[in-house]
């Protein structure tokens, strides 16, 4: 348990960081897919041709 400092006290378990660092790290993987899925439906020879 970590104690944080303030007008009220607050205990936070130590396993608690670990489940917020994997949670943000299958959160970006599963962005990053979609992103990688979006990405490839682009025809990039009209993508390319379309310089504005």
């Amino acid at each position: 348990m970590q104690k944080v400092n303030g007008y009220i006290d607050i205990y936070t378990p130590t396993s608690s960081y670990a489940l917020i660092v994997v949670i943000g790290i299958i959160t970006y993987f599963i962005i990053n897919a979609f992103h990688i899925i979006r990405v490839k439906k682009i025809d990039m020879t009209t993508a390319l041709k379309a310089r504005e």
